[in-house]
C-alpha cells in the first residue's frame, strides 16, 4: 500500500472505524456540474480521540471539483501536526439521491515515486443543508454482500485502503444497482461537517 498516497483514504477509514470500497468505475453522470451548495470550506465536529478535520470543495470549470482534505486541524502543538490530501472528483445523481464520485489528485502524483498503480474512485452519498454536510461513503460490507449476491462485480483483497473490495461492474450496472437499493443497506456512518463561517 502506497502510505503518503493514501492519507486521506486512511483518514476516512480510521473516522470511520472500518475500510472502504474502492471502485474502477464511477457513477455516470449525464452533465458534470459542480454542486453549488458544497462550493465552501466545512468544519467536522472533533471525533472521539478530539481529532477535527476540514474539507473545502473549489469548482473547477469542468464540473469536477479540486476537494481538500485537512485532518488534526485543532492538534496540540507538538504533534505530527495537519495531513492534507487533494482529490479530484464530481457529484451525480442517482434517482433523487446526490453522490460523490472522487479519487485522490491525479497530478499531484506526476513525479512521485510512491503514486498510485491506479487511481480508483471512492463514491458517497451526501446530504447538504444551509450549514450542515453529511457524506457517506458506501460501506465496504455491505457492497461486499452486494458482489455475493451478484448485483455487483468485483473482487477481493486488492483495495488500497487496507479493505478487501474493488468493485469492477461498468458505470451504468453501478448507477442501476445503487438506483434500487436503499440507503440504510448500501451506505455506512455519516462523516458530519458544518460550514466553517
Amino acid at each position: 500500500m502506497k502510505t503518503l498516497s493514501c492519507l486521506f483514504l486512511l483518514g476516512v477509514v480510521l473516522m470511520l472505524g472500518s475500510c472502504v470500497p474502492e471502485f474502477e468505475n464511477p457513477l455516470p453522470c449525464e452533465r458534470v456540474e459542480a454542486d453549488s451548495r458544497l462550493l465552501d470550506d466545512w468544519r467536522s465536529a472533533p471525533n472521539a480521540d478530539d481529532e477535527q478535520s476540514r474539507l473545502a470543495f473549489h469548482a473547477r470549470s469542468n464540473g469536477w471539483y479540486d476537494i481538500v482534505f485537512l485532518t488534526g486541524v485543532n492538534r496540540r502543538s507538538g504533534t505530527n501536526g495537519l495531513e492534507c490530501t487533494i482529490y479530484e472528483g464530481f457529484s451525480t445523481r442517482v434517482n433523487d439521491r446526490s453522490f460523490l464520485c472522487l479519487r485522490l489528485r491525479q497530478r499531484d502524483f506526476a513525479d512521485r515515486t510512491d503514486a498510485p498503480t491506479n487511481y480508483r474512485f471512492l463514491i458517497a452519498g451526501y446530504k447538504v443543508g444551509r450549514q450542515n454536510l453529511a457524506i457517506r461513503i458506501l460501506s465496504e460490507s455491505k457492497v461486499r454482500n452486494l458482489i455475493e449476491a451478484g448485483v455487483l462485480q468485483g473482487q477481493s483483497g486488492q483495495s488500497h485502503t487496507g479493505g478487501a473490495v474493488v468493485v469492477t461492474s461498468a458505470p451504468e450496472a453501478l448507477r442501476d444497482a445503487i438506483g434500487r437499493i436503499p440507503d440504510e443497506d448500501l451506505l455506512g456512518e455519516p462523516m458530519r461537517f458544518r460550514r466553517a463561517r
